[in-house]
């Protein structure tokens, strides 16, 4: 109860200083240049889709994210989606190597060919 109630306090000064802020002649608020720029909908529904696609395990179908956000539109919940992924790949990444663990699952073997440990 108390994390919620600092989130919301956050996304409610985030809100209200995204209100604009102006610096001589030109207007500018906090989420220019960000992928909540000119966004219609309140950051607090952008905060849970993220923290919805982050959670799950088996994935995030647009479907879904429509269904637990209540979004009117399959095409917002996709275009979200679609967003989300593409800033989450890095650039220039290399392959791993070595030992991996992912999700609490050890891939490949001391030695070649052995499956697990």
């Amino acid at each position: 109860m108390c994390f919620a109630r600092h989130l919301l306090c956050g996304i409610y000064f985030v809100s209200f200083a995204s209100r604009h802020l102006s610096f001589g002649f030109t207007e500018t608020t906090v989420t220019n240049n960000t992928m909540f720029h000119k966004t219609t909908k309140p950051l607090l529904i952008w905060f849970l889709a993220i923290w919805w696609m982050v959670a799950q395990k088996n994935g995030v179908s647009a479907k879904g994210l429509q269904k637990i956000l209540g979004l009117g539109s399959y095409q917002t919940a996709w275009t979200w989606l679609h967003k989300f992924r593409r800033l989450m790949v890095l650039s220039g990444r290399s392959k791993l190597y070595g030992t991996v663990e992912v999700d609490e699952v050890l891939v490949g073997g001391k030695t070649p060919g052995q499956r697990g440990w």
